[in-house]
């Protein structure tokens, strides 16, 4: 089958990669950087496919298959009756269709996490369904060891499911009644209310983990501490002051959220990542605004 790349980050690689290793031509990839060049798209340059700085520019150039993962711009109506568009989107479908639906799925508490492969339409990853690739997740996850397992699975998988497509395998719609919408993230978003239950506040710090993205974040005295590393403890829900310093578990520190106890493991401090006892070494101090 002979197919256009459309992506950025090293998921499209993998992408392109499966595709390569079972045995499709890779005609086009892009978007290319604002200089012309990247380095990413190296291999499959070599290979003999074109750079192109768009979707645009695949369908000027008659173009007739494009996979897509995280690329951005919207497909328009217009546009889709000229090409099939093929779009991987890192979560399962029909649950956190849009932005950021990855690391939504583990701040949610998700179970399994992974990736669909599916047929563009005109809404927001909407389309009918070709493939879900699903993994489970621990408490030992985070969103780097969770990437990793899924694009493992993108490598494994997506080569096998286009010869199936290009066999006629058809696709499967969509429950739109079971969908779940989410919206980008913005760095002010990353900030800890201590009233939230533990469990969530953990799973927030394993989701938008450091340089993932900016981190999750609190403060003491009127410093910004991120959050790296963090576990829950088994102790019993209880009411007492939330957000304030209840003990120390060697280098750790335990804080007081809305529910439970939250062990805080590894921090970063004024760009130093450390143990939190360095910083913070006084029961009962409050951490927030």
């Amino acid at each position: 089958m002979h197919i256009a790349l459309l992506g950025s980050g090293t998921e499209v690689i993998e992408a392109g990669m499966s595709l390569f290793e079972a045995g499709h031509t890779i005609t086009h990839v892009g978007p290319s950087s604002t200089d012309g060049h990247d380095n990413r798209f190296e291999f499959f340059i070599k290979k003999g496919a074109k750079l192109v700085a768009t979707h645009h520019d695949l369908l000027e150039n008659g173009v007739r298959h494009i996979l897509m993962c995280s690329y951005a711009p919207l497909i328009k109506k217009d546009e889709l009756a000229r090409a099939s568009f093929f779009n991987i989107h890192f979560a399962i479908l029909p649950k956190y269709r849009g932005y950021h639906g990855f690391i939504w799925s583990i701040i949610n508490d998700e179970k399994e996490v992974g990736y669909t492969l599916h047929l563009v339409d005109e809404g927001i990853d909407s389309g009918p369904i070709y493939h879900q690739g699903k993994i489970h997740v621990s408490d030992s996850d985070d969103v780097f060891s969770l990437k990793n397992k899924i694009q493992q699975l993108i490598r494994q998988d997506v080569g096998k499911i286009f010869h199936l497509i290009e066999e006629g395998k058809k696709p499967t719609l969509q429950d739109h009644l079971s969908a779940i919408y989410v919206t980008r993230r913005s760095p002010d978003e990353g900030e800890i209310d201590w009233n939230w239950p533990a469990r969530r506040i953990f799973n927030l710090v394993r989701a938008v983990k450091p340089p993932y993205t900016l981190g999750a974040y609190t403060y003491y005295n009127s410093q910004k501490l991120i959050l790296y590393r963090t576990h829950c403890l088994p102790n019993p829900s209880y009411f007492s002051t939330v957000g304030k310093t209840v003990a120390f578990l060697n280098d750790s520190i335990l804080v007081k959220c809305g529910d439970s106890i939250l062990s805080i493991d590894e921090i970063e401090f004024n760009g130093v990542i450390q143990s939190p006892r360095q910083i913070v070494n006084k029961i009962g101090v409050k951490l927030g605004k």
